[in-house]
């Protein structure tokens, strides 16, 4: 296995890697994955009210505002950033990966800014 990956950074084995595993996996898989992914932030925040984080729950309306823009925001970048990949790397499988997704990041993108607002901040 090491004289397979001899002469070649530590950047191009992990791309070499990942583009392989991409490469195998199903499409239910990826799109499992994908969709897991895209779900997890909204996770994250029920483990922080359950574990009864200070910063939550001194004004949870708030935390909630300020996470779900966050998240829309690194959503919004992460999908922006789908296109100069691909003209960048065109045969580069991770970026062939992401064009069959982009459509997904977005919408959730728009899903997480469409229920920022929504949130109830006390004044």
């Amino acid at each position: 296995m090491a004289s397979l990956y001899q002469g070649m950074d530590l950047r191009q084995v992990l791309t070499e890697l990942l583009s392989r595993e991409l490469a195998r996996t199903t499409p239910a898989l990826e799109g499992s994955l994908s969709s897991a992914l895209i779900v997890l932030p909204g996770l994250c925040l029920r483990g922080r009210f359950l574990r009864g984080d200070l910063t939550v729950l001194a004004d949870p309306g708030k935390y909630l505002l300020h996470h779900f823009g966050f998240v829309a925001c690194i959503l919004l970048a992460t999908v922006l950033s789908f296109s100069p990949l691909r003209v960048l790397w065109p045969r580069w499988a991770v970026a062939q990966a992401l064009k069959r997704h982009r459509r997904l990041v977005g919408v959730s993108a728009f899903v997480y800014a469409a229920i920022s607002p929504g949130v109830p901040v006390s004044a």
